[in-house]
């Protein structure tokens, strides 16, 4: 990988990744809150508190009640770390492939790997983040059943308390169960994904790396997709889609782990463990799914069709300075 195809990489990676999880954070706080909030409720120290229903009815109670603030609290914390995460992401599961092309081929193998490399390096931004959006995210719905419970004023002043509370270590919180919902995932979406790909490329026509074309009296060997940023979009979409369901019950344990302190049942593998027997181990393992798909879906289809389109635009920048 030359220079500046990883700056492509990492640019197109970072703006992808903000546009993605600005358009989804309102449903992604919903989704944190339907997580967390038998929990909450179970802890209470007020009664009265209600918990919200499904998605559109948390959209609407949230919004109502606590205006564009309240939907978009912990969104700081996004801004300051998507964009280096998810370069970090694009570019090592880029390298990753091409590293591991000649070794293991063109197969599942090398993606389902090159996503676990993505995840492992990524994991160590989206982390700290995950933990001091998801406090934010679901403090208010703490605040009202325990009035007395730390309120952060935004997120770096919540990334301070928690260093300065915890230690700089519980910023880490769930980077385990961060591994062990992102790991799986990426290892399902990858293999689906690029496989999408490939039957798609085969249906329409299209190239893919390694194909050899044509031109004239020689051949050539295909070094990029060719594929529209929203037939990347819907790609990513249906693999998006079968991961996220997957992986959604490991995704409830790593959000009560991030979002909640103990005395709100969270904090330790033991507080969660003990709180989904309270809270029953099957139905609290389902909550938030739905939200969850309405989440990570768009938000995959999102960034992957504005990786490609910054990717593309940057690539023939690229290709109008080297022809000038």
């Amino acid at each position: 990988m030359d220079r500046d195809s990883l700056w492509r990489d990492l640019l197109s990676g970072a703006g992808a990744g903000i546009i993605a999880r600005g358009l989804t954070h309102p449903i992604d706080t919903v989704k944190a809150r339907l997580q967390v909030q038998q929990s909450i409720v179970r802890h209470a120290a007020v009664a009265g508190v209600r918990p919200y229903t499904g998605i559109a009815s948390g959209l609407t109670r949230l919004v109502v009640e606590e205006g564009a603030r309240g939907a978009f609290r912990g969104f700081g914390a996004v801004l300051a770390c998507t964009a280096p995460a998810n370069a970090l992401y694009f570019a090592s599961y880029e390298k990753s492939k091409t590293a591991l092309g000649p070794i293991l081929g063109d197969s599942s193998t090398t993606y389902m790997v090159s996503g676990l490399v993505a995840q492992f390096f990524a994991g160590l931004i989206f982390t700290p983040m995950d933990v001091i959006k998801e406090r934010l995210q679901v403090q208010e719905m703490v605040h009202r059943a325990q009035p007395n419970a730390r309120m952060h004023a935004g997120s770096l002043r919540a990334a301070v308390d928690i260093i300065r509370m915890q230690g700089p270590l519980a910023l880490f919180t769930g980077y385990g169960a961060t591994l062990m919902v992102w790991g799986p995932y990426n290892m399902i979406y990858f293999p689906v994904y690029e496989k999408l790909k490939k039957t798609y490329a085969a249906v329409k026509g299209g190239w893919l790396p390694g194909d050899k074309i044509r031109l004239g009296d020689d051949e050539i060997e295909v070094i990029k997709d060719r594929f529209l940023p929203v037939e990347i979009a819907a790609c990513a979409m249906a693999g998006s889609a079968v991961s996220t369901v997957a992986t959604s019950p490991m995704d409830v344990i790593k959000t009560r782990l991030q979002a909640l302190e103990k005395q709100s049942g969270g904090g330790t593998y033991q507080q969660v463990w003990h709180g989904l027997k309270a809270d029953g181990i099957a139905k609290s393992l389902r909550m938030g799914m739905a939200a969850r798909v309405c989440t990570i879906v768009p938000q995959a289809a999102i960034t992957f069709f504005a990786y490609e389109f910054i990717r593309l635009t940057l690539s023939s920048d690229s290709d109008m300075k080297g022809m000038a």
